[in-house]
């Protein structure tokens, strides 16, 4: 399950960085 969680993560931050834009 660790390996989902940072797969969310990163997904997370790619969203907030397109949201930025």
């Amino acid at each position: 399950m660790q390996e989902i969680g940072n797969d969310y993560s990163i997904t997370r931050e790619r969203v907030r960085q397109i949201e930025d834009v």
